[in-house]
């Protein structure tokens, strides 16, 4: 008797809850592990996980559940985004920063500030641009076309409030997120190198990427 095919079923997306911490946390960090473990986690990625678990639920900074969106399939979380305008980015980074150093001591905080200072010479996204902060598909369930339909929303999103640019980073040293973003239409529009002394913790640096949207 012949099989039947199996059909995947239908994604849903749905706004993420302060409940859904800790298994989004721990998508977040994946999508920037080097970086979320030398900042956060001051070198610790358990530290920064579970950080990023505890002020999920704080409102107002980029890693607020306020700006998560959960991609839901036969009833598992297997994918998450973080996208807002680029216009509100240097607020929600200031309320990041209040945020995380309620969780350090002294030392810890004039460490975490030394290592971001090189960050704030880094633009991300322009006023007229819409950013996609993060995102990310569990490893399982990779490959299966559910980080385009992500790009897909995350686009209608931008448009539907005006924004007519998604903009985006990239690690340099991730070709394979550079050659999927170029396929849905990216183009890198700058690079940022780190300095040599924190090459070897968080890599060479990254690439700014910019998709012209049309409706």
């Amino acid at each position: 008797m012949a099989k039947t095919p199996h059909t995947p079923a239908k994604l849903i997306f749905r706004p993420a809850r302060p409940d859904d911490a800790r298994q989004t946390a721990r998508l977040i960090f994946e999508t920037f592990p080097k970086m979320a473990t030398y900042l956060i986690g001051l070198g610790d990625a358990r530290r920064a996980k579970k950080l990023l678990t505890e002020i999920f639920a704080d409102a107002g900074h980029r890693f607020s559940y306020q700006f998560t969106e959960l991609v839901c399939q036969g009833g598992k979380v297997v994918g998450m985004f973080i996208a807002f305008p680029g216009r509100g980015l240097t607020q929600k980074d200031w309320r990041l920063a209040r945020v995380l150093l309620k969780h350090y001591t002294f030392s810890e905080k004039l460490k975490l500030i030394l290592r971001s200072l090189p960050l704030i010479f880094i633009k991300e996204a322009a006023a007229d641009e819409y950013l996609l902060s993060n995102l990310a598909v569990r490893k399982g369930q990779r490959s299966q076309g559910i980080g385009a339909q992500i790009l897909k929303l995350v686009e209608a999103q931008a448009l539907q409030a005006d924004y007519h640019k998604l903009a985006l980073m990239v690690d340099i040293d991730n070709p394979d997120a550079r050659r999927f973003y170029e396929e849905h239409g990216f183009k890198v529009k700058a690079l940022h190198l780190e300095a040599d002394k924190r090459v070897k913790h968080l890599g060479p640096g990254y690439q700014r990427m910019v998709k012209e949207l049309t409706t």
